[in-house]
């Protein structure tokens, strides 16, 4: 009875199994934050690629307004955009 009561008490003092647990739930919160990040149609890389995107798209269209200005073309709608009412 002695022997087990020393195993036991032993057992309870053990904190090593501690330190696999919380490095599995530091492991479950990064793969959630990845998730979250780069994950789904809603996911924040997502969102920054349609930004850049539509970045892109406006700078192609200025470009051309500008390319049409330089050759006269500016009169006939092509490539007209707004920038802040300049």
């Amino acid at each position: 009875m002695n022997a087990m009561r020393a195993f036991f008490a032993k057992f309870q003092k053990d904190e090593r199994g501690v330190t696999a647990i919380e490095y599995g739930l530091i492991a479950i919160a990064m793969a959630a934050a990845l998730t979250a990040v780069f994950g789904g149609t809603n996911s924040i890389s997502s969102k920054l690629k349609e930004g850049f995107s539509s970045i892109s798209t406006q700078m192609d269209s200025m470009t051309k307004h500008s390319n049409a200005v330089e050759d006269g073309d500016e009169g006939k709608g092509k490539g007209k955009v707004n920038i802040g009412g300049l």
